[in-house]
């Protein structure tokens, strides 16, 4: 009996044995089968979540490149995405992969977290900070002028920035925005503004990531090493060497690349202090000169005498931010009187040697003839000896030397007036009388022709003429017996 119940279990654990394998079996091949039933995908992640599948990586590179270059653009700095969209492996069933606006819907919305539509403040093309209000940060442009104005003590009636400034409504990154009075620190020239501030911009912009003031989530110790660093190491006599200064500050500072960044952040504003003044100018005549090829050089003859005008003129004048005068702009021109220009004739014709040629030439025009000979007279009724020959002709007439010589006398008698004796050869002497003007003086000397004087009639002397005498030292001749022939006729 016992032998009977050991083989009825060792059937049973037979059958059971492959039962068992035959359930292995078929549960590896269900296992396989779904398994094979499942694809490989590339998954994507946006900020650690999840947005879906991809079939290529580099699809979703170019998508994040593309919208990195438009976002650097459209926010005037660099904008990075580096790190934030990452990949992974997964097996899913009948895959459903992300399209182009998918991958550009999940992009955004992780990107609309950086951003703000805001008012961006450029200073000469360099991004300083964004605000919200567009007329608050023309208002805060504003104030700081008014600031510079009253720093020049009333000096000056207005101030002009010479940086290009200008407002851009724009996408802005949040790290990017600042408070009125954050932006007022970078840029106003007569605020004292907080250095700690300066130079964590500046770490920031070195580092590559968007610049941000100093608020409550800043490494304040870390910007106070920077501080200390920046204001000691230009003066460490006793260490020379850069990377020395930095150890023995803070190793973990780089003072070398915030000191270069530092300079290109300094976004303080240049000004020019603005007057204006009114004169009145004195506008000097000019003066004209008309050839004249028949006189000899040095016969000048002065047809007008030309004046000065004026004007009243309003000028803007600059000047720099220690008060010194750069430049001045005509702004207005009130009451205006033209100069007149001086026109003079001038001689040009060569001038002969100053010496007496041995013959004369007549003195003046004759054209009216000689109203008094030389030699006995009668003279209303009374004889008279005459010395010379008188030819009468309009006051101003030019007088010319008769030939070459010295100028012996030049001056005022009671009987001849104005009058000029003129020494040529040996002891022969020419006179010349009753002038109105004299041009030449003592010791000059004359060529042959050239002007001594113009007519007049000063002196003892009836009506406008010239009385010409011609002396062997002090005794008197005929004049006419030196003169050239003429068509004149001797009155008297």
């Amino acid at each position: 009996m016992p032998e009977k119940k050991n083989g009825a279990v060792r059937v049973l654990v037979r059958v059971l044995r492959y039962a068992l394998i035959a359930v292995m079996a078929a549960a590896i091949a269900v296992y396989i089968c779904g398994v094979m039933s499942y694809d490989a995908a590339i998954e994507v992640f946006v900020d650690g979540e999840s947005v879906g599948c991809v079939s290529s990586m580099s699809a979703v590179r170019g998508r994040v490149r593309l919208l990195e270059s438009e976002l650097s653009e459209a926010a005037g700095e660099r904008y990075s995405l580096t790190g934030r969209v990452t990949f992974g492996v997964t097996n899913v069933r009948e895959p459903e992969y992300l399209t182009y606006d998918d991958m550009d819907e999940a992009l955004a919305a992780a990107v609309g977290r950086d951003f703000e539509d805001a008012y961006m403040l450029y200073v000469d093309n360099r991004m300083v900070g964004a605000y919200a209000d567009r007329e608050a940060l023309e208002g805060l442009i504003g104030d700081i002028e008014d600031d510079i104005l009253e720093s020049g003590n009333d000096a000056y009636s207005d101030v002009r920035i010479d940086n290009h400034i200008r407002i851009e409504e724009q996408p802005c990154l949040r790290t990017s925005l600042m408070s009125l009075e954050e932006i007022d620190g970078l840029i106003n020239p007569i605020v004292e503004y907080d250095a700690e501030m300066t130079y964590e911009v500046a770490a920031f912009s070195a580092a590559g990531a968007p610049a941000a003031a100093v608020d409550d989530d800043t490494d304040t110790d870390n910007v106070t090493r920077i501080t200390a660093f920046s204001a000691l190491a230009p003066e460490d006599d006793a260490v020379s060497d850069t990377a020395a200064v930095a150890d023995i500050i803070d190793p973990d500072v780089d003072f070398g690349m915030i000191r270069q960044v530092a300079p290109e952040n300094d976004f303080t504003l240049s000004y020019t202090f603005l007057s204006t003044e009114t004169v009145n100018e004195i506008l000097r005549f000019e003066t004209r000169y008309i050839d004249d090829e028949e006189r000899y050089t040095g016969d000048d003859e002065v047809v007008s005498e030309g004046s000065d005008g004026s004007r009243i003129v309003t000028y803007e004048i600059s000047y720099d931010a220690d008060g010194k005068e750069v430049s001045r702009r005509e702004m207005a021109v009130g009451s205006y009187v033209s100069p007149v220009e001086r026109v003079i004739i001038r001689g040009v014709k060569e001038r002969p040697e100053p010496v007496p040629t041995g013959t004369f030439i007549w003195p003046c025009d004759t054209s009216k003839d000689i109203s008094s000979g030389y030699g006995g007279r009668d003279l209303y009724g009374s004889y008279d000896f005459h010395l010379g020959i008188d030819i009468p002709n309009d006051e101003g007439t030019p007088i010319y030397a008769a030939d070459g010589g010295e100028v012996v006398w030049a001056g005022f008698t009671p009987s001849y007036g104005n009058h000029v004796r003129i020494q040529h050869d040996g002891d022969l002497v020419t006179l010349y009388a009753h002038m109105k003007e004299l041009k030449v003086s003592v010791g000059d000397k004359v060529f042959q022709g050239q002007q001594i004087g113009i007519m007049g009639h000063t002196g003892a002397a009836y009506g406008t003429h010239l009385h010409f005498e011609v002396r062997h030292g002090t005794v008197t001749t005929d004049p006419m017996k030196f003169l050239p022939e003429t068509d004149a006729v001797i009155y008297w």
